[in-house]
């Protein structure tokens, strides 16, 4: 609970709380490896900081609970959890609406690199580029490995046909652009790891093709790599239901405007169809399962009009 007064020193200090005024957010945590703790904090982020307040406790990392959040003025929240040598995640930091329902699951079975408002952004600070991008995250989670042994990374950064930068294990890149003006990027990141880690996205793929030139002032400017979200409803072992809707991919609008051309590809045995999301926000498309049980690889496509595309 959090509530920011500005300007005023209060004559009451308490705000009344209940389902219409606070926020119900239902958490899921379900570690992939039950041998292993973990830790958990739902940070808070007042409007006159840059750091959350907060310290990340022990806690179950199998289990489900109710949270009710404070949605007073002045305020975000940001959730982080992590299983001990293993993974940590971090959730987008987010404000809530009152009498809202909310559900968040931590550490589901597909993972791949995904970046978010609460973890370091792709900069570019004149010359300087420095994009961090760890390769494990879970929905709209920002994910990184902490096992180095059974999980692995690469991360390179091209201008052209010329390598600028590359780092393994490392989720850090940073280079120094050989041109100020408008040039084409590639970021590419390969990811694998052990079937003892977990039997699903052992490996992962992505490419950012993107554009950057020099700052017209000194301060870093987020560079525009595009991303897709997904929802996909798994139970705690991984599986989703057969023969059925289930998988939801949406863009998000915010860093990319509207417009462009956004592919969906699923080719498996069973299945191989290609369809195009919607043209405004959220951005989401349905793509139906096979009817039995089936693995097979997914490829997500998106171009923005300005050029960009992952």
């Amino acid at each position: 609970m959090m509530w920011t007064w500005h300007n005023e020193i209060p004559e009451h200090l308490v705000v009344q709380g209940g389902p219409k005024t606070l926020a119900r957010v239902d958490v899921t945590f379900n570690n992939p490896d039950a041998a292993r703790g973990g830790g958990e904090f739902r940070f808070d982020w007042p409007v006159y900081s840059d750091w959350g307040i907060g310290l990340t406790v022990r806690e179950s990392m199998n289990s489900r609970r109710v949270d009710w959040v404070s949605t007073g003025p002045g305020n975000s929240w940001g959730q982080e959890a992590y299983v001990d040598d293993l993974l940590y995640e971090i959730e987008p930091r987010k404000t809530y609406k009152p009498g809202s329902k909310h559900t968040q699951k931590w550490f589901e079975p597909i993972e791949r690199p995904h970046l978010n408002n609460n973890c370091k952004l792709p900069t570019r600070e004149g010359s300087r580029l420095t994009l961090d991008v760890p390769g494990w995250g879970g929905s709209d989670h920002v994910g990184a490995s902490m096992d180095y042994q059974g999980t692995r990374q690469t991360l390179t950064l091209y201008q052209g046909a010329d390598r600028l930068a590359q780092a393994t294990y490392n989720t850090t890149v940073t280079a120094q652009a050989p041109r100020p003006d408008r040039q084409p990027y590639r970021l590419v990141l390969d990811a694998d790891r052990d079937a003892s880690v977990s039997p699903y996205s052992s490996a992962t793929h992505t490419e950012w093709a993107f554009t950057s030139e020099a700052n017209a002032t000194d301060r870093p400017a987020v560079l525009p790599l595009i991303q897709l979200d997904y929802a996909i409803d798994t139970d705690a072992s991984g599986k989703a239901g057969r023969g059925r809707e289930d998988g939801c991919f949406r863009l998000p609008p915010a860093g990319c405007g509207r417009g462009g051309h956004h592919l969906l590809a699923h080719r498996g045995p069973l299945l191989r169809r290609r369809a195009h999301l919607a043209a405004g926000p959220p951005y989401t498309r349905r793509v139906l399962r096979p009817g039995r049980t089936a693995r097979s690889p997914l490829r997500l496509a998106s171009r923005h009009r300005a050029g960009q595309r992952p």
